[in-house]
């Protein structure tokens, strides 16, 4: 007779027993809905709108940056009121977007002879309003020289531009003056100082009318230059 193979049905309950036990608990569990994925095409447009902006920006300064021009440059310094000479101008490259009224390095020709209008330093990119055609000194104003000991200037180095008074001061051996000094107001343009006789030479522009009077008093030695503010 066949044998057949014996099976242990307490194993059988037994392991029936913990799947009974978690399909419970499965059920039991509470089931938590799937939210549903939307595309987000507004984050989407918006990333590529600011990729597109900063492609445009790269490419616009690179076009910037390629757009130069030859403009002309002081190549020392020139007082208020000088003349323009070859000498004082050299050349150097820029880009045009500076926003500056620059003078083409092919203007050149145009701008020597003319006046400066202020004082004008070495390395400046020359502005078209900087300069003019206009006689220094002009109508009713005359230039003087005052030469003048250290002690008579102010320990601040004068520069060409500066507003300044010539004040008549007494002599070593006067008393002190009972009445306000005189004073002519003047504006400086250059300044040259001799150290081997221990002066500056000062060039004034003051009204005509009293250019006679600075010439005398600075011939003698008795005029002061007193600097006003620098703030106009």
């Amino acid at each position: 007779m066949p044998r057949f193979p014996r099976f242990s049905f307490a194993s059988t309950r037994a392991d029936a027993a913990p799947r009974r036990a978690h399909a419970a608990n499965a059920a039991d569990a509470p089931v938590i809905p799937a939210v549903p994925t939307r595309p987000r095409w507004g984050l989407r447009i918006a990333g590529g709108v600011l990729i597109v902006a900063a492609i445009i920006g790269s490419l616009a300064v690179v076009r910037n940056l390629r757009a130069t021009t030859q403009v002309l440059v002081l190549a020392r310094n020139v007082a208020q009121g000088g003349r323009i000479d070859a000498a004082d101008l050299t050349v150097a490259t820029v880009n045009t977007d500076s926003g500056l009224q620059v003078v083409p390095s092919d203007r050149r020709g145009a701008v020597i002879g003319l006046a400066a209008v202020q004082p004008l330093t070495a390395g400046q990119l020359l502005v078209a309003s900087m300069l003019t055609d206009a006689v220094v000194p002009g109508r009713g104003q005359t230039l003087v020289g005052v030469t003048v000991v250290p002690a008579k200037l102010p320990a601040e180095p004068l520069r060409a531009g500066d507003y300044v008074r010539l004040v008549d001061t007494p002599r070593d051996q006067d008393s002190a003056p009972v009445q306000a000094p005189i004073a002519s107001n003047a504006q400086v343009v250059t300044v040259r100082a001799n150290t081997q006789a221990d002066q500056v030479t000062v060039d004034v522009i003051v009204p005509e009318a009293e250019a006679t009077w600075v010439a005398a008093r600075a011939a003698t030695g008795r005029v002061a230059v007193v600097l006003d503010s620098r703030v106009r």
